[in-house]
């Protein structure tokens, strides 16, 4: 759900709340979501290194989401007094880059590791299929910033990416 925002809210925060000249040149609202897969390239073969658990994993990829919707809450308070830096959406960008490039390996890999012998193509697919109604979940939640004001709604997907984390991690 988290990471469906990027097409969403933080595009049209970039487009409105941000400050996107660098040397005179206006930088198009549309080229902050590249930072994301920008992201992604760069520090895939870092992350991968990473020997912990699942769980750890799965419960810090999941933090480092929230984590960036914390910023993500602090950017958007101080764009109440004027448009913020660029900057604000790129740390973002670099923590949600971080937690997506955990957890999707590791929700294969726990898919395939949970399915019985015969169905590891239907638990794959049933990872996807969850991932889906988590970008769909993620868009209808986006409707709830028409009711609260921006820094609460980024605050509360700040609190339910960790209190997931948390209950993944008590598990």
């Amino acid at each position: 759900m988290i990471f469906a925002q990027s097409g969403s809210v933080l595009s049209l925060f970039a487009a409105h709340h941000t400050d996107r000249d660098v040397l005179g040149f206006t930088v198009p609202a549309s080229w902050l979501q590249s930072v994301h897969p920008l992201f992604i390239l760069l520090l895939a073969p870092f992350v991968r290194r990473l020997r912990t658990t699942t769980i750890t994993k799965f419960a810090g990829a999941l933090a480092a989401a929230g984590l960036s919707f914390c910023v993500m809450a602090l950017a958007a308070l101080l764009a109440r007094t004027g448009d913020v830096s660029m900057a604000w959406l790129i740390a973002v960008y670099l923590l949600y880059s971080l937690g997506e490039i955990v957890l999707a390996p590791v929700g294969l890999a726990l898919a395939a590791a949970v399915a019985p012998p015969g169905y590891i193509n239907r638990f794959l697919a049933l990872n996807g299929m969850f991932a889906a109604v988590g970008v769909v979940l993620g868009g209808q939640f986006y409707r709830l910033t028409a009711v609260l004001p921006l820094p609460a709604y980024f605050l509360a997907l700040a609190v339910i990416a960790p209190a997931t984390a948390a209950a993944v991690a008590a598990a």
